[in-house]
């Protein structure tokens, strides 16, 4: 008795993309706000290394 081999059934549909409305309510506030706290985390660094590097005394 031949054995029969049970492949894995593959999903050849392409994943759904996501409507406009799930992009404008969730996708794209995260993404702003991603930016935004990338964007104040660099503007720290450069303050904390003028500070460190080109200002050392204290009340500069």
């Amino acid at each position: 008795m031949a054995k029969e081999e049970s492949r894995p059934q593959q999903n050849t549909a392409p994943p759904n993309k996501a409507g406009l409305l799930r992009l404008l309510l969730w996708r794209l506030p995260w993404h702003i706000a991603g930016i935004l706290l990338a964007s104040l985390f660099l503007s720290l660094m450069v303050e904390y290394a003028g500070l460190i590097f080109w200002w050392p005394e204290q009340g500069a």
